[in-house]
């Protein structure tokens, strides 16, 4: 009994598909082992699992709807393409009428050397196209090319193997199907038309993909090793505390791509005597630190209080710093405000 690995192939397409995605908001070289182990957050895998049944269903069940109807690429290629660009075309100068190989070909079409369509009736015999179907079988999106250039078609370029295979088996020389510039089916000619590279449109498409490519290489170069965003809480702006104490809550959120960083330290800047602490933490300190044990991602909530007596009037401005106590750089600085009881 013989086991059908086509479903099997496709699903395992789309897992892999899935994860991809996944692993972009995740830490990419350790997601794995997470995901295996359950260490991985649960919504990585609903939407590894959701994903999965999207892609796969999609790319099995609904591949034709999904490229006619979903997929803007149709609608992209049809205000980048000009009358220069490489399309599938049908030859419909020496394909048509159609007909079963048995039948005779028209006369003209013996000539291979011939430039121009001769005009002979084309009643005289059939053309090289024996309507076999074969281009709208192979065809993603189920278009028939032989009605000319859609917007269903996406250049795969099946159609074009299907039909030379189909050709050679009838001794006809291919090409009756082949990429060539839109119209050149006019031209009635077996090979193709010379296509030039250097237009105003292909100039303007290499300009702004140059400019995207350096864009994102500044990007990628300019990009910060941490990044480090501490907010407020949202709530009441203060708490004062039963020793006099005043504390602010904040959300602390840091990310980095540094392997070498283990440990960093947080202190403030502004204000005087403060003490910060995490939330899991007891009591607090004027310089607190924090152990990233290999995550490249960390969010806690950060507790910063003034001794009793020594907050501030109303809003005050400080900032908060990141630093390496390995090499005592500081990775970053957060500028933002303490509220204390007005006076």
């Amino acid at each position: 009994m013989e086991i059908n690995t086509k479903p099997v192939v496709q699903i395992a397409l789309a897992i892999i598909t899935a994860f991809g995605f996944a692993a972009f908001f995740n830490n990419a070289p350790t997601f794995p082992f997470a995901l295996v182990t359950g260490a991985a957050p649960i919504g990585a895998y609903i939407a590894i699992g959701v994903l999965t049944l999207t892609t796969w269903l999609f790319a099995a069940y609904a591949k034709e709807r999904v490229c006619l109807h979903m997929c803007p690429w149709p609608r992209f290629q049809a205000a980048l393409l000009d009358r220069e660009s490489l399309v599938v075309t049908y030859q419909k100068w020496r394909g048509e009428p159609r007909g079963k190989k048995r039948a005779e070909l028209r006369p003209e079409l013996n000539n291979f050397d011939a430039l121009i369509r001769e005009a002979t009736s084309l009643d005289a015999g059939r053309g090289d196209c024996i309507d076999c179907q074969r281009c709208v079988n192979v065809c993603p999106t189920g278009i028939d090319i032989r009605d000319g250039l859609q917007m269903g078609c996406i250049g795969c370029g099946l159609c074009v193997d299907a039909c030379d295979d189909v050709m050679t088996k009838i001794d006809r020389p291919i090409g009756l199907i082949r990429f060539d510039v839109e119209g050149s089916e006019r031209a009635g000619s077996f090979k193709r038309a010379p296509v030039s590279f250097v237009r105003p449109k292909t100039l303007l498409y290499a300009l702004l993909c140059l400019g995207a490519l350096t864009a994102i290489i500044v990007g990628v170069l300019r990009m910060e090793s941490v990044l480090v965003d501490i907010d407020p809480q949202r709530g009441q702006p203060f708490v004062q505390l039963s020793d006099g104490s005043v504390r602010n809550d904040f959300s602390f959120r840091l990310a980095h791509r540094l392997p070498e960083l283990k440990e960093v330290t947080i202190h403030a800047e502004g204000l005087p005597g403060a003490t910060l602490r995490f939330a899991d933490a007891e009591t607090g300190h004027e310089q607190v630190a924090l152990l990233l044990a290999g995550d490249r991602r960390v969010s806690d909530r950060l507790l910063i209080s003034t001794p009793p007596g020594q907050a501030p009037s109303g809003r005050a401005n400080i900032r908060i710093v990141v630093s390496d106590p390995a090499t005592g750089k500081t990775l970053g600085e957060v500028d933002t405000y303490f509220w204390g009881p007005a006076r």
